[in-house]
């Protein structure tokens, strides 16, 4: 008997099991991307399923109630009876639902709006809940379970239906308005005509039983404009992401090359040129790597060996060693080399920890520097660490040193962007700062 009901349950819904199907197939092969509107396709795709079970148990158990070779009593008829005025109460809410749930997807609908256009919804619910009850207000049976009409709300689904049609048709007429929405525009509203003209007739009698592969149709065609929708705004974010980088190398790159560095460089240099000719010279070939290095790193728009990148850094503290001297330590931990790395991300880490590992330190006391690079089993992690005075981490999240910020924001977007990589920032005053940057493996 259940596999008799489970084959007819099949060949009678074959067309819309496979369209759920589909659509299924389609939600998990996206299922990385993750937009809170998918939640309506799900539900959508479960009502839609429910209607089916409903359908086919109504036909089911109509056809029960008109078998001659069958005899129910009296409490088994009414049993159902009632079955069939649930059926009728859960059609016209879910199939006028749905089409709620579409506006939601499609459109820009919120707040207040969306509110407004629930109300037909509501009302509906409602006045269709108390014809369930026994009260003929929008549809009635009679005690075999033929329907009766003629009752005084008959109308009420169709109509928010036709409400719900109406502003899709009005979204879609809003899209051929635009030049890059006419193609989608016209095909939704292909879409709207063809589910209207089927519930006229669905209504007339003419058509039946072809609602729900329309409404699954629907929701097909409705998923593909969607993700298009969705992806595109996902590229143009990237895009002005990508935009913004670009536009922040050439103060990222004057951030790495400030005016007073090379002004104390170029004051070493001298100095030394009258005390030690061979260390002026080793000084100068120093400060011109450091200076090509930055010039070509920032024009990079892939990751760069770790190593590159800590020759940049090499070259840079070699400067600050000069100009500080035994002022500054610096400290290596350097346990993983072969990985890569995005441009100018290390090397604004150390000017900050030279910077702020000097700052509050007495005449006898050296600030230490120290960079460390290791292994995980998912990624690569950078540490740099210095001994300085330190900050609460409240104030470390404030905007008050706008060109520290400049920096650090830079390297946040260049991890983000071509890494997938993070920073963390942890400051203890008294204490000392440590930046983290962790790379995930590919």
């Amino acid at each position: 008997m259940l596999k008799e009901v489970i084959v007819n349950f099949i060949g009678v819904n074959y067309i819309s099991l496979i369209l759920i199907l589909v659509l299924t197939i389609f939600i998990y092969v996206n299922k990385e991307e993750k937009p809170k509107e998918i939640q309506c396709f799900v539900l959508i795709i479960g009502l839609v399923f429910i209607m089916l079970f409903l359908n086919f148990f109504e036909k089911y158990a109509d056809g029960l109630l008109k078998s001659e070779s069958m005899h129910y009593s009296p409490a088994e008829v009414k049993k159902l009876v009632r079955f069939i005025y649930f059926k009728a109460f859960m059609e016209y809410c879910i199939y006028s639902g749905i089409l709620l749930l579409e506006i939601v997807l499609m459109t820009s609908h919120r707040g207040k709006r969306l509110l407004f256009l629930c109300i037909p919804e509501l009302l509906l619910v409602i006045m269709s809940g108390i014809s369930m009850c026994g009260v003929p207000l929008v549809y009635q049976y009679d005690e075999y379970g033929s329907w009766v009409g003629n009752t005084p709300f008959h109308f009420l689904p169709y109509a928010v239906s036709f409400i719900y049609l109406f502003v899709l048709t009005i979204h879609s007429l809003g899209l051929l308005g635009k030049k890059d929405g006419r193609e989608m525009g016209g095909i939704l509203l292909m879409v709207v005509i063809v589910t209207m003209v089927t519930g006229f007739l669905e209504n007339k009698g003419i058509l039946t039983g072809y609602m729900d592969e329309i409404v699954l149709v629907d929701i097909l065609v409705y998923y593909y404009y969607f993700y298009s929708v969705y992806r595109k705004r996902i590229k143009e974010e990237l895009y002005e992401k990508e935009l913004e980088m670009e536009r922040d190398k050439t103060t990222l790159l004057m951030a790495q090359i400030k005016p007073h560095f090379i002004y104390n460089c170029l004051a070493i240099i001298r100095y030394l040129c009258g005390v030690d000719s061979k260390m002026a010279e080793e000084t100068i070939e120093h400060f011109s790597d450091y200076l090509r290095q930055s010039m070509e790193i920032i024009t990079k728009i892939d990751c760069i060996p770790f190593s590159d990148e800590m020759k940049l850094v090499d070259n840079y503290l070699y400067m600050e060693k000069k100009r500080f001297g035994e002022k500054i330590r610096i400290g290596k931990k350097i346990e993983a080399y072969k990985f890569k790395i995005p441009p100018l991300t290390l090397q604004p880490l150390v000017e900050n920890a030279v910077k702020h590992g000097l700052q509050g330190r007495g005449r006898n006391k050296a600030g230490l520097v120290t960079i460390s690079a290791w292994e995980e089993n998912d990624a690569y992690l950078v540490m740099v660490e210095d001994n300085g005075v330190g900050v609460d981490q409240e104030l470390l999240e404030q905007k008050d040193d706008q060109r520290v910020h400049i920096g650090i924001d830079n390297v946040k977007l260049r991890l983000e962007l071509m890494a997938s990589g993070t920073l963390t920032i942890e400051s203890e005053p008294g204490i000392g700062t440590k930046a983290i940057m962790r790379l995930p493996k590919k």
